[in-house]
């Protein structure tokens, strides 16, 4: 797993309204680690995700393997398909989430911008630091995120998406169940 980069100091260029080919995207922020990109083959990998609990569960492939949709590059994978192989993965650390439905825990997705050579994370908005998301992702989801994506060094930019909503608003709670050891 890549390590993150504390002695980093990322950049933000808060936008308030930008459109993406995403229909209400709020656009959130662009950072990087450093002001020398990498411009060679790209390290970052794409594909779905989910947090509960502070964990993330996450799905990458490589940029090779993922799918073109116009200038963007996605992973195949869906976060429908994707929920039954992580439920039976986690059942012992997270018994919980086999009551709960694909669109119940926090989620997103990381795909890859052409155009634009960003990697653009869509996610829920609980997992930003404020309401107003002005202040980016929750330090420890934002680390998380560029170790199992490999985005060191990469540009990103975090955005929401009226897709990726939790419907179910207490899925992230404590749970009794989730601390039971037999």
């Amino acid at each position: 797993m890549a390590e993150f980069n504390s002695n980093a100091t990322p950049t933000q260029d808060l936008v308030d309204s930008q459109r993406d080919d995403r229909s209400q995207e709020s656009i959130v922020g662009m950072e990087h680690d450093s002001p020398v990109l990498n411009r060679g083959p790209r390290a970052g990998r794409v594909g779905v995700f989910r947090f509960h609990k502070d964990r993330l569960m996450a799905s990458p492939i490589p940029l090779e393997q993922a799918e073109r949709r116009g200038t963007k590059r996605d992973s195949p994978e869906a976060h429908v398909r994707v929920w039954p192989r992580l439920v039976a993965r986690h059942a012992a650390e997270f018994p919980i989430l086999s009551i709960l439905e694909y669109d119940e825990v926090p989620r997103g997705r990381v795909i890859f911008d052409t155009a634009t050579e960003t990697f653009v994370i869509y996610m829920d908005v609980t997992l930003f630091a404020d309401a107003e998301l002005t202040r980016g992702p929750i330090v420890p989801v934002r680390e998380a995120l560029r170790a199992a994506f490999q985005l060191n060094g990469q540009r990103v930019r975090f955005a929401t998406d009226p897709h990726y909503r939790v419907d179910f608003p207490g899925a992230n709670d404590d749970e009794d169940m989730d601390s039971d050891a037999s």
